[in-house]
């Protein structure tokens, strides 16, 4: 009877470090949570201009580099709208120089070239203001990407503020998540975790690099975003995956 007393209490034992072993397994592997992996810039092209597209010299899913021509427009009638205001900016200077010389001979008096100095200045404004708005007329990529939409074709005239193309950025890319927010008392900025991506059913380490400033009060999660720790290949901005986290053990 004493051995199978001594044999009943090592088992007891046995079962109770495989339960304590059990739980802490559990509590280092969280429950995974879904994710979508975004461009780290992305834009959507528009202008406030009524012309006629003349070229999109990049279609959909093309790659293009920063400064390279997305689109130009037929802006005939503002080049000419530009230079016209110009020509009148020139001459209202002309005119405001000639009245000073006139005012040190006595010929006019402070007012009229006052006048003439406040008509340069409006001129100036408005040769100014029509000149910006021939900048829209060739659209420069603004960083390195691809073309993720294109709304245009040429020969077409949009509305103005139409949007017209959607850019991603090439290169890096950033994982979002929606995390329980009782993560906060272990997850941090440099957690670390794996992202197996649905499309392409691969794995990548992924390092968090942001955490929210509010937790939802409702869902009691909080955002995070991270990044790939390298560029995977075939991975693309929309695809979704799921992330996969380990708790640190204190």
């Amino acid at each position: 009877m004493k051995i199978k007393s001594i044999v009943v209490k090592s088992a007891s034992a046995l079962i109770s470090v495989l339960y304590l072993a059990a739980s802490a397994a559990g509590a280092a592997e969280p429950e995974p949570v879904r994710g979508v992996v975004k461009s780290l810039q992305e834009a959507v092209l528009s202008v406030d201009l009524n012309a006629r597209v003349t070229e999109t010299p990049v279609r959909a899913g093309q790659k293009f580099q920063k400064d390279d021509v997305l689109l130009t427009f037929d802006c005939e009638i503002q080049n000419a709208q530009a230079k016209a205001a110009s020509a009148a900016y020139s001459a209202r200077r002309s005119a405001h120089k000639n009245n000073k010389e006139l005012q040190q001979y006595g010929a006019i008096g402070d007012l009229e070239v006052g006048l003439s100095k406040a008509e340069m200045n409006e001129a100036m404004a408005n040769s100014e203001a029509v000149s910006a708005r021939t900048k829209d007329c060739v659209i420069n990529a603004p960083f390195d990407g691809r073309v993720a939409e294109l709304a245009i074709n040429a020969y077409e005239t949009p509305t103005p503020n139409q949007p017209l193309m959607k850019i991603v950025s090439s290169g890096q890319f950033e994982v979002h998540l929606i995390v329980p927010s009782n993560w906060l008392a272990w997850l941090n900025i440099e957690s670390t975790f794996e992202f197996a991506v649905d499309e392409t059913g691969k794995r990548h380490q992924a390092t968090v690099q942001q955490i929210g400033a509010e937790v939802d009060a409702v869902s009691r999660t909080i955002a995070v975003v991270a990044r790939f720790d390298q560029l995977p290949a075939n991975v693309l901005p929309g695809m979704s995956g799921t992330a996969y986290f380990t708790e640190p053990q204190s």
